[in-house]
């Protein structure tokens, strides 16, 4: 998503020295990596490595490498809401109605989003500042409310039961345990009004837990986020009413863990790529 292209980009701006993680991996020989520096991945590598379930991002762009190693003058033109239809039926302890509903205010979001950016770039080219701030503030609410809503109904398929190999190292190494994350991430979403997020965090190449009160609040720069759960009552005020326990129960017996082992492999790869190691 957007978040994670200018993070990961924004650090490797900054060219902080990174510990190299201790998690031995194989990736492809053969990849474009072509950048006005021998060892930066392009801009290109970077926008396709956001992408989910091993595609490209749904993310509408302009041409990313202009050639000169940095971002053309529009990068995001719209974004396309992604189906989830498919999840009808899937998650046992949810119903569709209740997915139904909140799948509809994720589309909101994307609308909302969509036109902040159009007004936005209107006005700014006018000189309208006072709205320029306005909208700039709607366009991060709207915008992380999208990406968050998509990485939330992503993850949550129920497809697998345990995590991956290099997930369960990273559980293991940094919270003593599945048991002991699950029990922290449950905690989080307990007290927090909006999100709770597991991410891998480039500064320390560890996973931490993140709690968000809004979409725009506590949001944690330079970490890929890996797992996602919303915990507004619209998430299952339809099922549970106020009841946010057995709904965060639900949620974490349908994790998608291979999704999470995928996130993880692109942070990873990511993290290597600022360290400039060769892959």
């Amino acid at each position: 998503a957007n978040g994670c292209i200018l993070q990961a980009f924004a650090l490797l701006l900054i060219g902080r020295p990174l510990k190299p993680h201790p998690f031995s991996l194989s990736f492809p020989t053969s990849q474009t990596m072509t950048s006005s520096h021998p060892n930066s991945p392009s801009l290109k590598s970077i926008a396709e490595a956001c992408g989910r379930d091993g595609k490209k991002a749904d993310w509408k762009r302009s041409e990313l490498n202009d050639g000169t190693g940095g971002f053309s003058s529009s990068v995001i033109q719209t974004l396309t809401a992604k189906n989830f239809d498919h999840l009808n039926g899937a998650i046992e302890g949810l119903s569709w109605n209740q997915l139904k509903q909140h799948i509809g205010l994720y589309n909101k979001y994307v609308k909302k989003l969509n036109a902040a950016q159009q007004i936005l770039s209107q006005n700014a080219k006018a000189g309208n500042f006072d709205q320029v701030r306005t909208l700039q503030l709607k366009q991060s609410y709207a915008l992380n409310g999208a990406v968050l809503h998509d990485l939330y109904f992503s993850n949550m398929t129920g497809k697998s039961e345990k995590p991956g190999d290099m997930t369960a190292f990273y559980l293991n190494r940094d919270f003593d345990g599945r048991k002991n994350f699950e029990a922290e991430f449950k905690a989080i979403g307990k007290s927090m009004r909006g999100w709770t997020m597991a991410g891998f965090n480039f500064m320390d190449g560890k996973v931490h837990t993140y709690g968000l009160d809004a979409h725009d609040a506590g949001t944690p720069l330079g970490v890929y986020p890996l797992l996602v759960m919303d915990v507004y009552e619209h998430a299952y005020m339809i099922d549970f009413g106020t009841s946010r326990a057995p709904y965060i129960d639900v949620f974490t017996a349908s994790i998608d863990w291979d999704l999470v082992e995928k996130r993880l492999t692109k942070a990873t790869h990511l993290h290597h790529m600022m360290n400039n190691e060769v892959i």
